[in-house]
């Protein structure tokens, strides 16, 4: 794995990881105001399960913690369509203190969040 690369395109900043020259996870989020919007979180299937979304989640945060922002908000979309995988993703926004609301949507206050 090589290091975390960051993409600014106004308030929209992607966090890129890549083994060799494939793209292997991205995170993509909004700072507006103070607030860290979740939009998206994507590992390449054989990336699964080596800790690659949670090193791009805490590079969002700490990003996100140093431009002001305090709490973050987004939507509860889990990659897989099985109970399974839906488990999983909600497993890995809990042990952040990322709480999951009613309508599938996620908030936290960022200053609660510990590594």
């Amino acid at each position: 794995m090589t290091e975390i690369k960051l993409i600014n395109t106004g308030n929209t900043h992607r966090f890129s990881i890549k083994n060799a020259d494939e793209e292997i996870g991205t995170a993509v989020v909004s700072l507006v105001g103070d607030v860290l919007k979740l939009n998206s979180i994507y590992i390449s299937p054989l990336a699964r399960r080596q800790g690659i979304a949670r090193t791009l989640l805490i590079e969002a945060i700490q990003y996100a913690r140093l431009n002001g922002a305090k709490r973050l908000e987004g939507d509860f979309v889990p990659e897989g369509k099985t109970s399974a995988d839906k488990k999983a993703a909600k497993r890995f926004y809990e042990e952040f203190g990322i709480k999951i609301l009613k309508g599938d949507k996620l908030f936290a206050n960022l200053a609660a969040i510990d590594f």
